[in-house]
């Protein structure tokens, strides 16, 4: 059952979140900026790659819009491309959309263990060790601190 008391607190949790909407809004902050060059496909038709989608350049909208390719939903359409698709086709929508990949940055093993241990809970629990050294029970702090470390490696 809605008490006086959750129902209270869902419209201060609305008011807050409608608050962060606009202070965001007033501080800019609402919108993403990333600078992506303008490449060039082989016909010569400008293109980008923002956030695994290609946006083309439309000359009718004079604007970048993202690229896709329009599939039939009617079934006799879709069986006539049981074959495949033609070598011209192919070409224009490998034109088109670019190779089905999406790039992922992989950190090095030194530079992900350092984001591990830079971590909130890390740092806490480091902090937490050097109390057993500050108070000499180095032997539970050595053993505690492998734990972390290994704890970090393996994640």
């Amino acid at each position: 059952m809605f008490t006086h008391e959750s129902m209270t607190s869902n419209y201060i949790l609305l008011y807050i979140k409608k608050l962060e909407a606009v202070f965001k809004s007033i501080l800019g902050l609402d919108y993403q900026v990333s600078t992506v060059p303008v490449l060039l496909t082989a016909m010569n038709d400008p293109f980008f790659e923002f956030q695994s989608t290609r946006y083309i350049w439309n000359d009718t909208l004079a604007n970048f819009i993202p690229a896709n390719i329009q599939l039939s939903t009617n079934p006799p359409a879709l069986l006539a491309m049981v074959s495949g698709l033609s070598e011209v086709e192919a070409s224009r929508r490998l034109e088109l959309l670019g190779h089905n990949f999406i790039e992922v940055a992989i950190p090095s093993f030194a530079k992900a263990l350092l984001k591990e241990l830079t971590g909130f809970f890390y740092i806490y629990q480091i902090m937490i060790l050097w109390c057993y050294f500050y108070l000499a029970y180095w032997q539970i702090g050595l053993s505690d601190t492998f734990v972390v470390i290994l704890a970090a490696i393996v994640k």
